[in-house]
């Protein structure tokens, strides 16, 4: 299931792209990694303890990087951050975290 969360930016293009690539960053994950709520969701509590188990520097950012999308609406200044998650709820949980951690 995805869910999406979206706001519209009132600034030039280069402002909303710049808003794009905070959206994917590393730090923006990291911080969402560590909100209580994230975790005490059934769903993505049980995909994160999965994602800690795998190898690599930060797989719960690396879990959660492939799990969030962000995207440009075409002639708007709008953005979308789209979450995937074993169910709509989890996923909306997911969207709405990130867009509240980079803002």
């Amino acid at each position: 299931m995805s869910k999406t969360w979206c706001r519209r930016i009132s600034e030039p293009f280069e402002a909303v792209k710049t808003v794009q690539e905070t959206l994917t960053g590393r730090s923006v994950f990291r911080n969402v990694a560590k909100r209580k709520d994230i975790w005490s969701d059934p769903v993505l509590a049980e995909e994160l303890r999965k994602a800690q188990k795998r190898r690599g520097p930060e797989p719960v950012v690396e879990y959660l990087s492939r799990k969030v999308h962000v995207i440009l609406r075409p002639g708007t200044r709008l953005i979308e951050v789209v979450a995937e998650a074993g169910n709509p709820k989890s996923a909306s949980l997911l969207a709405n975290a990130v867009g509240e951690e980079a803002i």
